[in-house]
């Protein structure tokens, strides 16, 4: 196989419209810890003085700031970011798939973890895919595959997101790295595991 036919068919995979779902049964949870610690050893160090003050100071950043923000009315037009400096790709929380404006802070629904390159909503987005762990049958469409979630139990950092998919009895966490990201999920449900990718057409 040519370079150029490896080429046209990665071209042609990423600009159709394509829905997956593959099980999931690595266990990635050493390299997700590495991941994980790499990437809150580049976004900030500690801050001294003991225990007290034990929380760094990119714990600090409220990465919610700025989201609740539609057509309509503008708050900061800014999305929930976990990545690396001068990363590849930020990654983002998805709700809605048919808006600019994916993240809605007060949706009680995620439809998963999205690759992002959007600069901003007047921009749109471009190269975006959204990344949905599952357990039981697969729906290959995100609305109907969505899951609730508890935005107030989320851990929401710049450098990972962890969260449960309380549809699917799944603990989740995503942590960025240069080129990509991690994605791992603890299974509670006992049924089989999954992982729904969606590459938007034209992406």
């Amino acid at each position: 196989m040519t370079e150029d036919t490896l080429r046209s068919g990665r071209r042609d995979f990423i600009k159709g419209s394509a829905v997956a779902a593959v099980a999931a049964l690595v266990d990635t949870k050493p390299a997700l810890a590495a991941a994980a610690h790499v990437a809150e050893s580049l976004v900030g160090p500690e801050r001294g003085g003991g225990a007290a003050e034990a929380e760094r100071t990119v714990d600090l950043a409220n990465v919610l700031q700025g989201t609740d923000s539609t057509h309509a009315f503008s708050r900061g037009n800014t999305l929930p970011i976990a990545a690396l400096p001068f990363g590849m790709a930020h990654w983002t929380l998805q709700s809605e798939s048919r808006t600019p404006w994916m993240f809605q802070p007060g949706a009680r629904r995620l439809q998963g973890f999205r690759c992002t390159h959007q600069l901003s909503p007047w921009l749109s987005d471009y190269g975006q895919a959204v990344f949905l762990p599952f357990s039981g049958e697969p729906k290959l469409d995100l609305n109907a595959s969505s899951s609730s979630w508890r935005p107030e139990d989320a851990v929401l950092r710049p450098y990972s997101f962890k969260l449960s998919l309380m549809r699917y009895q799944m603990d989740a966490e995503l942590v960025p790295t240069t080129r990509c990201a991690l994605i791992a999920a603890t299974n509670r449900s006992g049924l089989a595991s999954g992982f729904l990718i969606e590459v938007q057409k034209g992406a």
